[in-house]
């Protein structure tokens, strides 16, 4: 197809995910490309194609003042999906226009529902191990607490939420290794477990799961196979792959890019779910063992790929019985928490 002025019309694309796995550094390989322009998440045109901008305190103030204000409720109307392309094509020219992050699978399904696109984008699903999305999440909100007061609060109210939509894996965890909220780093843990339980509709939202691709990062970042395939699905195409440009994907400089902002991310190269899995102290090992009984949250990532047979069975709880004693912990009216894909809007 082409324009009235005879031009071809731009192809566009969406990368959905829930986070945690390297969707900044994927945003920008492509972004890289001369006739690729790819944004990351839904922020300003300034602030979606920066790439290597360092996330400051003050901004993080000023994100969780927003997420805060709207974390009690319906949350803040959505955009639709073509006011964000028309702005990013006013950039610059480029036969491929594309955004990674904006949206999860459930926002966009809902979205694409309400509002639906003239442009017609491709979709693809980008997802991560559990194990090391888990323990990536738990960096992130590690990090941004203590780099900012109201991050610190909203990672407490997200928390709370949590407690009353997974009640019984609450209650399990504690069972297994204590009275977690009486530990900062326990209780930091145990939200970045909940928030990948909440990343399980990236598998289960009808009309959308069912019929878009997931692809596993793990083997776009180390296969150049994979990484041409998805490079062919989201140009569909029309953009050629160079052998030079993919030896640069490749490259040590561009591999550590999009990993280093607040310092929420850990400085050590992240770890292969098995590597990650040995190295996590008992007590993550039997949290995390818990989501899988509880939530069976191994099994859509089963179906994916992913191998667990190096987690071993369940152990017998250390705490039988307490985490029905825990006050905080006792079933109730869940709070009126907006939806857990709330971290996709931004101001």
């Amino acid at each position: 197809m082409t324009t009235s002025s005879g031009t071809p019309t731009p192809v566009y694309f969406l990368i959905t995910s829930s986070g945690a796995a390297a969707t900044r550094w994927l945003g920008s390989t492509l972004n890289a490309h001369p006739e690729i322009c790819c944004s990351c998440g839904p922020g300003t045109l300034e602030i979606a194609l920066d790439y290597d901008r360092e996330v400051t305190p003050a901004e993080l103030e000023r994100i969780a003042a927003f997420h805060l204000e709207h974390s009690v409720g319906a949350g803040p109307e959505a955009a639709p999906i073509d006011a964000m392309f028309d702005l990013l094509e006013t950039h610059r020219p480029a036969a491929v226009y594309g955004n990674i992050h904006a949206e999860t699978v459930s926002s966009l399904a809902r979205k694409l529902e309400a509002l639906p696109s003239r442009r017609r984008p491709g979709v693809v699903n980008l997802i991560r191990h559990p194990i090391p999305r888990t323990e990536s999440k738990f960096h992130i909100l590690q990090g941004d607490a203590a780099a900012s007061p109201g991050m610190a609060r909203l990672s407490a109210v997200q928390f709370a939420g949590r407690l009353q939509r997974f009640p019984l894996l609450a209650e399990r965890i504690a069972d297994q290794i204590g009275n977690f909220l009486e530990d900062p780093a326990q209780a930091s843990f145990v939200n970045a477990l909940f928030d990948t339980l909440e990343g399980m509709s990236e598998f289960s939202t009808p009309g959308l799961s069912d019929r878009i691709p997931h692809v596993q990062i793990e083997r776009v970042q180390r296969d150049g196979e994979e990484f041409r395939s998805l490079f062919s699905r989201l140009t569909a195409g029309r953009v050629e792959l160079s052998d030079s440009f993919l030896e640069w994907v490749y490259s040590a400089a561009n591999l550590r890019r999009g990993r280093a902002s607040t310092g929420a991310v850990a400085a050590a190269p992240p770890r292969a779910a098995a590597e990650q899995w040995e190295a996590w102290e008992e007590w993550q090992r039997r949290a995390f063992r818990s989501a899988m009984d509880v939530h069976q949250l191994h099994l859509p990532y089963l179906k994916q790929g992913y191998e667990f047979g190096f987690v071993p069975e369940a152990s017998a709880p250390r705490h039988p019985g307490l985490g029905a004693r825990i006050p905080g912990l006792r079933r109730s009216v869940a709070p009126r928490v907006a939806s857990p894909s709330l971290f996709n809007q931004m101001p």
